[in-house]
């Protein structure tokens, strides 16, 4: 007899809808809101070019003159050659829309899969990860990032798996998860933290003379489990770069400077929706394993860690909502899950109800190449870009960082100054950047400044007011988004 856990209730057709309902918001706010905007999508479409043309990966900048000759490991180059390949098969509806709505309601069924393995009632799993893309919905823009989500559920639920049925048929997948993970995004590296947890769950609590409340791993798993996580870190070194992969993940954490000025690396604001229910989440999962008075070393560890990741950034907000998540449905006593013919149809249901209402929604949003290259225009220098091309105006382009990456791939016959890979330039040329852009004192005399034929600027930026008055520029052209100065 089933326990109460994984009573289903409503019929398998109504699960459906119920879990397409809740997938739509964040395809819905990521086409609406996010995906045009994002400053990022366009030098990685810009480099994905690059390594399908040469069928090889760069390992020196020539992106930005900032960066010129720098090492350069692109660490993210099958995301990159991803993107890219969609561009030229769908234009840009493929890497801004396409790719990120097909990321969703995959994320959203790992986000499925994981809650299955831990066992709660149907309408409790609707709760949990409603609220979990609820809170995810911001970050759902056209970036590796994604991946990193989607790689960590499926993490979880295979060895989540693992661990209930005893089997270490689901742990044979890690190694290649890891291996795809570490050629498309650097945060697998929280991959191998959560499943390093995992390999110490058996150890802490003996130490600690306690039990999580569900049947542990048998003692020959135990070595089989860490076997698979040496195989998993192994898989990581298979890169175009090797241990140099992992010396860009050392620069990225500790380079400071980025934290202060880029807005999604500074802490959540909490004035939003979204974020109040990660925090909702954060503050419910640790009121739970608080009544629960037994310490569970993975959920409780987890979610420490993630807690502090999502309080000190924006972009390690998934971090967060997935260890809230995982102590929220980790299960108390022992359950009875359903088994995978019972969960697919309801999920195949879910995946068309999915893309008919994505369908629905992308009718009302200008998903054209045409449209959609006119609708990037509010946020980047679309029209000042047409100009500078019809009039063949040549470089140095002086430009910001928030705007590089659009420039990269807008002009590719001009390198940007800047763009938004903060650790190429490093933090003193960042700085540096930011201060010229406000108008700081000392601004006319900086270096690239004074070199630039060419200035893109945001009508609205400090440094174009001024540059107005500068007798080395004059304004070509302007519109209600860039001025662009050129030197005479």
């Amino acid at each position: 007899m089933k326990s109460s856990l994984t009573s289903e209730g409503p019929a398998p057709l109504l699960r459906a809808f119920v879990l397409a309902a809740i997938t739509l918001y964040p395809i819905w706010f990521t086409i609406h809101y996010r995906a045009v905007y994002d400053p990022d999508i366009w030098w990685h479409m810009r480099a994905g070019e690059w390594v399908l043309q040469n069928h090889a990966v760069p390992h020196t900048d020539w992106l930005s003159t900032a960066g010129q000759g720098k090492p350069w490991v692109l660490y993210s180059w099958i995301f990159d050659a991803l993107v890219a390949t969609l561009y030229r098969v769908f234009g840009l509806f493929g890497p801004i829309i396409l790719y990120p709505v097909v990321m969703v309601v995959m994320i959203s069924g790992a986000l499925w899969a994981v809650v299955a393995e831990l066992g709660l009632h149907f309408w409790q799993r609707t709760l949990v990860i409603a609220a979990s893309l609820l809170a995810l919905a911001p970050i759902c823009s056209p970036r590796p990032g994604l991946f990193s989500v989607l790689f960590l559920a499926t993490e979880l639920a295979l060895v989540l798996h693992s661990r209930r049925t005893d089997s270490v048929v689901p742990l044979c997948a890690l190694p290649l998860l890891f291996w795809v993970w570490a050629n498309i995004h650097v945060q697998f590296v929280y991959g191998l933290f959560v499943l390093g947890l995992f390999v110490l769950e058996p150890w802490m609590e003996r130490w600690l003379d306690r039990t999580s409340g569900v049947s542990e791993f048998q003692a020959r798993r135990v070595g089989t489990l860490e076997l698979v996580f040496g195989f998993c870190i192994t898989a990581t070194l298979i890169n175009p770069y090797f241990l140099g992969l992992y010396k860009v993940i050392v620069g990225l954490a500790t380079q400071t400077g980025q934290y202060q000025y880029i807005s999604e690396l500074q802490p959540p604001t909490f004035r939003s929706l979204n974020s109040i229910v990660e925090l909702c989440m954060i503050v419910a999962a640790w009121a739970l394993l608080v009544l629960h008075r037994k310490f569970r070393w993975v959920p409780v560890t987890f979610l420490m860690v993630g807690t502090v990741f999502a309080f000190r950034t924006v972009r390690d907000v998934w971090f967060g909502v997935l260890a809230a998540l995982v102590a929220l449905a980790w299960p108390t006593k022992q359950f009875e899950p359903h088994s995978l013919h019972e969960r697919w149809p309801v999920l195949a249901a879910a995946a068309f109800l999915v893309v008919t209402g994505a369908v629905l929604i992308g009718a009302t949003h200008p998903l054209g190449q045409r449209e959609l290259w006119k609708d990037t225009g509010d946020e980047f220098p679309v029209a000042a870009v047409e100009y500078i091309k019809n009039k063949n105006l040549p470089g140095p382009l002086f430009n910001d960082w928030n705007w590089g990456g659009f420039l990269t791939w807008a002009l590719p016959e001009i390198p940007v100054y800047v763009d938004s890979r903060t650790n190429l330039p490093g933090d003193e040329v960042l700085e540096r950047s930011i201060a010229v852009w406000s108008g700081a004192p000392g601004w006319a005399e900086d270096p690239a400044l004074s070199k630039a034929r060419l200035i893109v600027a945001n009508r609205n930026n400090s440094l174009a007011s001024l540059l107005r008055f500068d007798p080395r520029f004059r304004v070509l052209y302007e519109d209600g988004t860039a001025v662009v100065f050129v030197k005479p």
